[in-house]
């Protein structure tokens, strides 16, 4: 998110860019997901304007993405004004040498009050984000801040496990990550405690009470379309995808000369079965074989046959009430077994 010398051209430039999309599409938005960035550093007036501009369906899912200590009570009620009804708070971890590793601005005590704050005036609809794998964490670690992010009743938990670049800030850290089994038992830590607890894991990655999984995200792994907006904002429309600039001025430049849809790639039939297929096998219900079948005119038992027979006889995956689906064995080795889709 820019400063805030530079917020009217941001907003400005982002009006130019949704009004494009107004005028070129029948846009009627299930869900409306404002994040990346920080989106709670903006004023009311200026969630308000870009809120307005977006056409969309009287029960549309609003998700505000939220650092807990930008969270006041006075930016919660007008959050609510705008039907904002969703908060997606980064709290990564409950343990303060964690946030500290990961060089967030938050601590855990400005967690706890950012959550009674939401809860208090009635935005009950809140997803956590948790990072495990970190340098030297222990599974007592993550089930800590687990019980802690359950105490503080959420709707819904997002997992991450820390993946670090060779050339990102703490690649000197790489040597100190938990072993492959380690990271793995954290995984299906995380699983068996949730499960327990009455949670529904829908997606490899996500896990919701009752029927609070994310909308937004579920367009996402249904394979259907979707419009970004701003910086290193990504789209999927029709037979192609975009990615906006990651720099704010580039991206501010390409839109002023209505230059749109940047780093387009067109999205051929082929790369469409192979996204879809892989999309659906994110999901813990899985690819529908019917769908499949009638959206791509083939058969996917006989096309894929080899593959299905390989990781079925290995108890990784199954054919369920219509569907081809991952088993939780198979869960945490996912990339390797979609990779053979691909």
């Amino acid at each position: 998110m820019p400063e805030a010398d530079e917020q009217a051209s941001f907003i400005k430039t982002l009006l130019i860019e949704l009004d494009y999309y107004k005028k070129h599409y029948e846009l009627d938005c299930e869900t409306i997901y404002l994040g990346g960035g920080t989106p709670s550093l903006l004023e009311h007036k200026q969630l308000e304007t870009i809120i307005r501009q977006i056409p969309r369906q009287n029960n549309c899912e609003i998700t505000l993405e939220a650092n807990p200590g930008d969270i006041s009570e006075s930016k919660v009620l007008n959050w609510k004004k705008l039907g904002i009804n969703r908060v997606s708070i980064g709290l990564q971890s409950m343990k303060d040498n964690e946030l500290e590793f990961l060089g967030r601005r938050h601590n855990v005590a400005e967690s706890k009050e950012a959550i009674r704050l939401l809860q208090n005036n009635e935005i009950k609809n809140i997803s956590f984000d948790l990072i495990y794998g970190l340098p030297g964490q222990k599974l007592e670690d993550v089930e800590y801040s687990l019980n802690q992010y359950l105490s503080l009743s959420p709707e819904h938990i997002s997992t991450y496990c820390l993946s670090l670049a060779d050339d990102c800030a703490l690649a000197g850290y790489k040597n100190k990550l938990p072993s492959d089994e380690t990271v793995s038992d954290m995984y299906y830590m995380i699983r068996s405690m949730l499960l327990s607890k009455g949670w529904r894991h829908y997606e490899l990655s996500s896990f919701c009470r009752g029927d609070k999984e994310s909308r937004h995200n579920m367009a996402y792994w249904t394979h259907r379309k979707y419009l970004g907006s701003g910086p290193s904002a990504a789209g999927y429309v029709s037979s192609f995808r975009y990615q906006n600039p990651a720099s704010y001025d580039q991206w501010q430049q390409a839109i002023k000369a209505s230059k749109y849809f940047n780093n387009r790639e067109d999205i051929g039939e082929v790369i469409r079965e192979k996204e879809y297929i892989i999309l659906a096998l994110r999901t813990t219900k899985g690819l529908n074989l019917a769908d499949f079948n009638k959206k791509f005119k083939i058969d996917f038992l006989t096309k894929y046959r080899e593959i299905l027979v390989k990781y079925q006889e290995l108890k990784l995956l199954e054919q369920h009430d219509g569907n081809i689906r991952l088993l939780p064995e198979g869960y945490f080795i996912s990339n390797e077994i979609l990779s053979n889709f691909v």
